[in-house]
């Protein structure tokens, strides 16, 4: 829009005058306007640059949570470096990092703490389940990821053994797997149906043959489980005859028949029991 004189504003009609005049400060507006958006932008980026390189530069990684690993093993594992910028540490990376690193960790979390910290909280994993493998036992945590390869003499008390009829395998820090999709599967509904089931102290898990699987309680009780079916409901039966055999005598052992749960009963060994069945 060219600017006019002020004779030539003067010999304008009163209303195109006002009509210049209108659309003249529409466009001082228009040009403010876009002024102040240019100096936001500028200004914006600015303090994004000054963000990304001179503030918010971590000074202090602060570990929460116990484990058997120190705390400087767990920030090497991390990745996590003093000194780098605080939003641009990859905090995802970080955390699968220290899990799979440092297998006995069974989660970590980690996150920022303005305006210059990171804090990473871990938990500890524990040897739930063994298997054999060609170059020992393998110990896996509840979630089924393998924490190291042992000697069969090194297994700790309480890790249960697998037996399947297929060949498991994993590496340290990953989820172990099997060669057959369907025994792995099976696998999976036992260690569900355990967990949901609340018992514990399960020392043997065999599921070589999928029509009759049999776990075992402390070494004392062989769970004859027959097939999958309602298997949660059969492992909370379990729990509530054991519960009664053990206020009898708690040295007490056998088999617990279970593949009709509404009927299940318990075999004392004549050893340890009455040798008579015990009805639920």
């Amino acid at each position: 829009m060219s600017k006019m004189t002020r004779g030539e504003l003067k010999n304008m009609l009163p209303e195109k005058r006002r009509a210049y005049e209108k659309r003249r400060k529409k466009v001082m507006r228009n040009r403010r306007i876009f002024a102040s958006f240019i100096a936001l932008t500028v200004l914006l980026i600015t303090v994004i640059v000054l963000s990304l390189t001179v503030f918010f530069n971590i000074d202090s990684v602060v570990v929460d949570g116990t484990s058997r690993y120190d705390e400087q093993q767990i920030i090497n594992a991390s990745g996590v470096e003093k000194g780098a910028n605080l939003f641009l540490t990859d905090i995802s990376s970080a955390k699968a990092h220290i899990e799979k690193n440092l297998p006995y960790i069974s989660d970590a979390k980690v996150s920022r703490k303005l305006p210059s910290s990171i804090v990473i909280s871990v938990e500890s994993a524990e040897a739930e389940y063994c298997f054999e493998t060609k170059s020992g036992m393998a110990l896996a945590d509840g979630n089924g990821k393998v924490l190291e390869i042992v000697s069969e003499d090194a297994v700790p008390e309480g890790a249960a053994l697998i037996k399947t009829k297929s060949v498991l395998f994993g590496e340290i820090g990953q989820k172990f797997e099997a060669d057959d999709k369907d025994d792995f599967e099976l696998l999976n509904t036992v260690f569900t149906s355990i967990s949901d089931s609340g018992i514990k102290d399960i020392t043997q898990i065999d599921v070589s043959m999928p029509a009759s699987i049999y776990l075992t309680y402390q070494n004392r009780f062989r769970l004859n489980i027959g097939t999958t079916n309602e298997l949660t409901y059969k492992l909370k039966s379990a729990v509530e005859i054991i519960k009664k055999e053990d206020e009898i005598n708690t040295s007490t052992s056998g088999e617990i028949f279970l593949s009709n749960p509404g009927s299940a009963y318990v075999t004392p060994d004549s050893a340890s029991g009455t040798g008579n069945k015990q009805q639920q």
